[in-house]
């Protein structure tokens, strides 16, 4: 179902913000509608699914924020090696010309907690994960149920930002006028409208020279409720 309503000629259409989240809103609905057909599919983020909840999703939740400001521009989403995901059409000079959208949130271990939760239909969302045997051997996957306090699970995600913002500096060419979208799961930590600041402090102080590449840094978070933006010619 997925790999038919979520192809290439109709993701990498131009949009505007209010066409493409209307029409993304559509696919979200038909895979909400369809989903046991899709499941281990969509929570392991094999296929289309990688490319809607890594790449499309991200786009959403930034026109969700950005989408008035930007209401004459239009998107289009490409798909590729590239280096760059998102190609943008606009007048306005303070408007990247490029986006290129990297996500925190599906790693190996991510992975594993979603298969183990296929399997149980239940799971830890922080506890750590843990792994025996290989796919030959018939892996076991174990998810331990711990409480990790929040202070704990806030220091984490900032490293990992700081970690996801200093590896998309490690390819040097970048077309000019690109802006870069970090995404992250922000469903544990970070999630209310009152930690915006926390996080503005945070992006504030990284040294990591974002700013040598792109010329925007939007970081979002995935519950859509914070959302946070740099940009080169503000950066201290």
């Amino acid at each position: 179902m997925l790999e038919n309503s979520v192809n290439e000629t109709n993701i990498s259409q131009w949009r505007t913000p209010d066409e493409f989240i209307n029409w993304f809103e559509r696919q979200l609905d038909n895979i909400k509608n369809s989903i046991g057909d899709s499941e281990r599919t969509i929570l392991l983020h094999r296929g289309r699914a990688k490319v809607f909840y890594e790449e499309l999703f991200p786009l959403y939740r930034l026109l969700q924020w950005k989408g008035k400001e930007w209401f004459n521009v239009k998107f289009r989403p490409v798909l590729g090696n590239q280096n760059f995901d998102i190609q943008i059409e606009s007048e306005k000079s303070d408007v990247p010309g490029h986006i290129e959208i990297t996500c925190m949130g599906m790693d190996y271990e991510e992975i594993l907690r979603m298969e183990y939760y296929l399997d149980h239909r239940s799971v830890s969302s922080v506890g750590p994960v843990l792994r025996e045997g290989t796919n030959r051997t018939r892996k076991k996957i174990f998810v331990e149920e711990e409480l990790i306090e929040e202070s704990i699970l806030k220091s984490e995600a900032k490293k990992r930002i700081k970690e996801t913002i200093g590896k998309k500096l490690k390819r040097v060419l970048r077309r000019d006028n690109t802006a870069l979208l970090v995404y992250f799961d922000n469903y544990t930590v970070f999630s209310e409208e009152k930690d915006a600041v926390e996080i503005d402090k945070f992006l504030d102080s990284i040294d990591e020279p974002w700013d040598s590449q792109y010329v925007n840094l939007f970081v979002i978070g995935a519950n859509g409720k914070n959302f946070w933006e740099k940009r080169k010619s503000e950066k201290r």
